[in-house]
């Protein structure tokens, strides 16, 4: 599908967007990710049905009305997209798939999970070809080719991540298995940190602030989990700890440039998904030691 200059009108042009960075490509095609993801929390639905008391029919058009609206939602994206732009056209799309994970992640009531599954299917059908549109706008030849093959790969690799984590999910409950349409926070705010300088920045301070509330935790750790009589050389290995990580930065910026691209928003990014990584670790470090604090 070919966009036209008015319903692109809101994505950046010109020196401030570089449409050959890996960071600019991998925005396009994340986006991709979570777009075949309506079906991977079948697995929860029986255990849904038999918790609320519902029948094998309404378990069944719980799986399956997201398609519906997935169809309503595409032959209407394009008056949705001429009319508010593609950049806002996908952010409104992903905000859908995201709120539609709170229903059933807080809610027991049958009617709310239902509704909020017609949200993830209009949501999903709001920026489903509008992928292809940036695509097609943006390169040429071969390299168009080649982004529409990963962009394919995508929406397989999401699928079938997504269907992994719930499997972990499950372990949770079935409500738990919801928490992946929050998938579509990170991803937003990737696609928003590529066309927004001022959100950039904003998302800078957010990393910095992560940073200064994690060293506060550690801290916060010692004095409840290290003796007495060692907190002090606790304390000094976490300010050699932060010493290091302060004089790394530098290399670390330099990394995230030549990987992601030479812009002021590959540090941001890089860092983010440090500081994921770390989280998930010590996830499941703490979850392996039974370690409460």
């Amino acid at each position: 599908m070919t966009a036209s200059a008015d319903n692109s009108r809101d994505i950046p042009q010109g020196k401030s967007l570089n449409t050959k960075s890996i960071l600019f490509k991998f925005t396009i095609l994340s986006v991709s990710l979570i777009l075949v993801t309506g079906t991977s929390v079948s697995p929860a639905l029986p255990l849904m049905g038999k918790d609320l008391g519902v029948s094998q029919t309404g378990i069944n058009l719980v799986g399956t009305i997201p398609q519906a609206f997935v169809l309503i939602f595409l032959l209407l994206s394009p008056m949705i997209s001429k009319k508010i732009g593609i950049k806002k056209s996908i952010l409104l799309g992903l905000a859908c798939i995201a709120v539609s994970g709170l229903g059933p992640i807080l809610s027991s009531n049958y009617w709310l999970i239902l509704v909020s599954r017609m949200l993830l299917g209009s949501g999903m059908g709001m920026f489903n070809s509008l992928v292809i549109t940036i695509i097609n706008r943006f390169y040429n030849g071969d390299e168009e080719s080649k982004m529409l093959g990963y962009r394919g790969a995508c929406e397989q690799v999401g699928a079938t991540v997504a269907t992994l984590l719930v499997g972990f999910l499950l372990s949770f409950g079935w409500h738990s298995a919801f928490f992946i349409y929050l998938l579509a926070i990170p991803i937003a705010l990737l696609l928003l940190f590529v066309a927004s300088n001022s959100v950039m920045l904003i998302g800078a301070s957010l990393v910095a602030g992560f940073c200064a509330a994690t060293t506060i935790c550690a801290f916060n750790m010692i004095v409840k989990l290290v003796p007495a009589q060692a907190q002090a050389s606790a304390n000094t290995l976490l300010l050699v700890g932060c010493n290091i990580g302060s004089f790394l930065t530098a290399y670390g910026i330099a990394f995230s440039q030549k990987v992601l691209g030479n812009t002021a928003t590959a540090p941001v990014l890089f860092f983010a998904i440090v500081l994921a990584v770390i989280a998930v670790v010590s996830f499941f470090i703490v979850r392996a030691t039974k370690v409460k604090f």
